[in-house]
């Protein structure tokens, strides 16, 4: 991924950009179509198998659509559910073909799951159709709209743009059609003003890549590789590795919405949030406000909603709960270390629900938002978090266990340093400092260039000009020099 990262910066987006105002002043209309192409020639180049899996699932989604969309049906009557039910297995089952073809059974037994082709670097992605995952729910999201009445089939190449389009193409974010439709009218030339947020946008997301990331993954490499060995880890390096690991996945996957959203600004199309300074967050309730919100958002309107969410008694509302993070641990992979993962977010979102409604109406919720107090909720929250990814990015539970073992000084202690680390435990602390300092004190990537939703302005905010745009050059310039040798993003 990192040459492709490399050629996509500093040769594709350029070229495509030439072409696209070239385009623009002979026929806007055709403006669908260049993106469409672009998107095409840039998914074979990652992998050609997965070009014909997405225009596959393209052309068999839009025919379920039409399906779903004809006219003269009862809304909830039998056909029409048989059709979104039919369409949604077939959208499913590839991913799951290829995740037990990549993971086999690993999540029925507490062993460690086949080491990847890709050894030594964790990544959420198969080798094979990396964006497969996130395909499969834009297309679910956008039969259920259809399913509603919410929207309707528009034409087979408006639904081939929306399906195709490269900004989120390979990772996210999660996008309806309600959010994107409309925009693929609008297609313009260049805008000067968009270009220069678009590009510190993707230069902002680079250096979260190259410069913080990818410069935390050998410790993390480090210590987890130990822990699945049962190798001797002493206290700070135990804590050392799973707060890179924490720190990593938060900025090697903002710094990819980061690059996407600001390649996408740049040709006038606007994707939605998707992170929120999540690592802020006061409670398990606002991270997942704030985390992989088109995610969250899908899961709650797709699945705990439609099962009966908050609307029925308690009993149903916690079964729905428990499905909706079965599927979240689910579509992560087919592992037991995902489950427990989600299992433990499900824990800690539901009792953060049961304190909310304790407390609500009672002294305790004014005492609740005090400085203090949040401050104290928010290290409480940093750290179970901390404890969640640990699980997380573990070759199996017996691993994370050993860590949280490590970190709370139970472990053996390491007398040596450990693999891959030149100079000893303390080099793992290096990294972290700048990406501490950057979670607490900097504002969110969109806050900083397009203001707060409140109007405001952050503390530190960009503008169109000659100081800025020498921090951006100076920002590329760094990324792409360290890009040689990047590991995988973290999907």
């Amino acid at each position: 991924m990192s040459s492709s990262l490399t050629v996509f910066c500093c040769a594709l987006l350029p070229c495509f950009l030439l072409c696209w105002n070239a385009v623009a002043s002979l026929r806007r209309e055709w403006l669908g179509h260049l993106l469409l192409g672009f998107s095409l020639l840039l998914c074979a180049l990652v992998d050609v198998r997965g070009l014909a899996m997405l225009c596959a699932m393209t052309c068999v989604n839009y025919a379920f659509g039409l399906a779903l969309a004809a006219p003269g049906e009862r809304e909830d009557g039998m056909r029409r559910k048989g059709i979104l039910l039919a369409a949604a297995t077939a959208n499913v089952l590839p991913l799951c073909f290829l995740r037990l073809q990549d993971q086999g059974f690993a999540f029925l037994s507490l062993a460690s799951p086949p080491a990847p082709a890709h050894a030594g670097a964790f990544t959420l992605a198969s080798p094979l159709l990396p964006g497969l995952a996130f395909w499969m729910l834009i297309q679910i999201g956008w039969l259920a709209s259809i399913y509603r009445r919410q929207v309707e089939p528009e034409g087979f190449l408006r639904h081939a743009v929306f399906s195709c389009a490269f900004p989120h193409l390979f990772a996210g974010p999660i996008v309806r059609y309600e959010q994107m439709g409309r925009q693929y009218d609008g297609l313009a030339p260049l805008e000067a003003s968009n270009v220069a947020a678009g590009l510190m946008l993707l230069g902002i997301g680079l250096c979260k890549k190259c410069l913080l990331a990818d410069q935390l993954d050998a410790a993390a490499c480090a210590v987890f590789a130990a822990a699945s060995q049962g190798a001797p880890l002493g206290q700070l390096e135990a804590w050392a590795g799973t707060l890179s690991f924490t720190f990593q996945i938060y900025f090697d996957f903002s710094g990819y919405m980061d690059i996407v959203s600001g390649a996408a600004l740049m040709a006038g199309v606007r994707l939605p949030q998707n992170f929120s300074s999540p690592l802020r967050a006061t409670g398990f309730i606002e991270f997942w406000r704030r985390w992989h919100i088109t995610l969250s958002s899908w899961i709650k309107d797709f699945v705990y909603t439609p099962l009966g969410g908050e609307w029925c008694g308690p009993a149903r509302q916690l079964l729905s709960f428990a499905c909706a993070m079965l599927v979240c641990g689910l579509w992560h992979g087919f592992h037991l270390t995902f489950l427990v993962w989600a299992l433990m977010n499900g824990v800690f979102l539901l009792v953060n629900y049961l304190f909310r409604k304790a407390v609500s109406g009672r002294p305790l919720e004014e005492l609740a938002r005090l400085a203090p107090c949040r401050m104290l909720f928010g290290l409480a929250t940093f750290l179970l978090l901390n404890a969640c990814f640990a699980m997380f990015r573990a070759d199996s539970p017996a691993a994370a266990i050993f860590l949280y073992s490590a970190m709370a000084g139970l472990a053996a202690e390491g007398n040596a340093p450990l693999p891959g680390l030149a100079i000893g435990s303390w080099s793992m602390l290096f990294p972290l400092v700048p990406a501490m300092l950057a979670t607490l004190f900097l504002p969110a990537s969109r806050e900083f260039v397009a203001g707060r939703r409140d109007g405001g302005r952050a503390w530190l905010a960009w503008s169109m000009n000659g100081f800025w745009a020498a921090v951006c050059a100076l920002g590329l310039f760094a990324s792409l020099v360290l890009a040689g040798a990047p590991g995988p993003f973290i999907f």
